[in-house]
């Protein structure tokens, strides 16, 4: 899905998670994959987390992958600053081999 949006130039992806983080390794696997489709995607992904009794998180990451914040475990505001001109310039290229017509079936 984050791809089909990807075809359409956003700067910034958000994802905010409904549930808490109950685990570790939770942890490490939402982030390594919001990592992943930062890079892919060459955007801008943030997302936290907040379930009472859980683990609170939150993360940014920038269009090639670099870490702006990574939290676990850290209630209240978080402050950061991105640079969206990033996602617009697409330095990598990813964007340039995604044919869109080939994601059809998959948006039906």
């Amino acid at each position: 899905m984050v791809r089909i949006m990807a075809l359409d130039n956003p700067v910034l992806l958000v994802n905010l998670i409904g549930t808490g983080m109950y685990h570790d390794l939770q942890y490490e696997q939402w982030t390594a994959l919001a990592r992943a489709r930062a890079i892919e995607n060459e955007v801008h992904v943030i997302g936290c987390s907040h379930y009472i009794g859980e683990i609170p998180i939150a993360y940014a990451f920038s269009p090639q992958g670099q870490i702006v914040i990574r939290e676990k475990n850290r209630y209240g505001i978080i402050g950061f600053d991105i640079e969206l001109a990033e996602s617009k310039e697409k330095k990598t290229g990813y964007l340039n081999d995604r044919v869109a017509g080939c994601f059809g079936r998959l948006c039906e």
